[in-house]
């Protein structure tokens, strides 16, 4: 693995660069909709034990609790969130295609086109949409994982485990999954 960042890194950093030009100019905007009950206006994210009650999953509201801990009631830590969320997708979206045998030039400008597409950027700048960012996140990890697996059953549980993760980071995730 260690190897493949090594030999992929220019095209890493590009996708990186893409989505930092993109998304920057969101990261210190205030509160906007749903972040205001959610977040800002909501006394139970201070509180671990009601964190992890949450009827929205549990990792989401587990990384506002984090975030609130650390840096406070400050949009652009959680929006951090999202971006990082975002940015391990586009890097996911890229290795997989690589480990589907896509030359590296059609794999940089699909996962290019993942980093900037507007329709995306929901997830990224609306604080509370980071969730699609989030369980993307832990079903392409899955999908990646099943790909390297090769029919080797030892990796079945760990793809697994991060398919349920997915269903973990959003309420409704299970419904879309069962109407794809």
């Amino acid at each position: 693995m260690i190897d493949w960042v090594k030999k992929n890194l220019p095209f890493l950093l590009i996708l990186f660069l893409l989505v930092l030009f993109a998304y920057s100019i969101s990261t210190f905007n205030e509160f906007i909709s749903d972040d205001v009950t959610e977040i800002k206006d909501n006394p139970a994210i201070s509180s671990l034990s009601t964190v992890l009650k949450s009827p929205y999953g549990v990792i989401r509201p587990t990384l506002y609790w984090v975030s609130y801990h650390i840096f406070g009631l400050e949009p652009a830590s959680f929006r951090l969130i999202n971006f990082f969320f975002h940015t391990a997708n586009v890097w996911l979206i890229f290795a997989v295609l690589m480990a589907l045998k896509v030359s590296k030039k059609p794999s940089l400008f699909i996962s290019g086109i993942f980093a900037v597409h507007p329709a995306i950027s929901e997830g990224v700048f609306w604080i509370s949409g980071g969730n699609y960012a989030q369980y993307s996140f832990f079903f392409l990890v899955s999908f990646l994982i099943f790909i390297f697996s090769k029919g080797r059953k030892s990796f079945y549980p760990l793809s697994a485990t991060f398919y349920l993760l997915s269903f973990m980071s959003h309420p409704v995730m299970p419904l879309a999954v069962c109407i794809i």
